[in-house]
């Protein structure tokens, strides 16, 4: 699996807990399944990853590759050591106001 950057971890915390606290503990293996998924699929470049999701073009300054799995946007950036997976966030979110959490 790709590394994640503290960002990362935090969506991924705040997004588990969210559905622990309301019991949904089948969001949570969705959502585990989907980052692994969205892992897999980035490693093997299969599939679409653009620089920002159409509604958010602004987002493509920051220099991610964004892709969608099930429910979650997820933003990647390439480093010397490799990819790294740096944010997770639901399609309902507020994609701008997570990208400058972000930056």
């Amino acid at each position: 699996m790709i590394p994640l950057s503290a960002a990362a971890e935090g969506d991924l915390d705040d997004l588990t807990t969210y559905y622990a606290e309301r019991g949904r503990d089948r969001a949570i293996e969705r959502l585990i399944g989907s980052v692994e998924a969205v892992c897999a699929r980035y490693l093997a470049k299969r599939g679409s990853f653009l620089d920002a999701p159409r509604p958010y073009p602004a987002l493509a300054d920051l220099g991610f590759r964004r892709t969608k799995e099930d429910a979650y946007w997820f933003a990647f950036q390439e480093t010397a050591k490799g990819p790294i997976l740096v944010g997770i966030y639901h399609e309902a979110a507020d994609i701008p106001g997570r990208a400058r959490a972000h930056s």
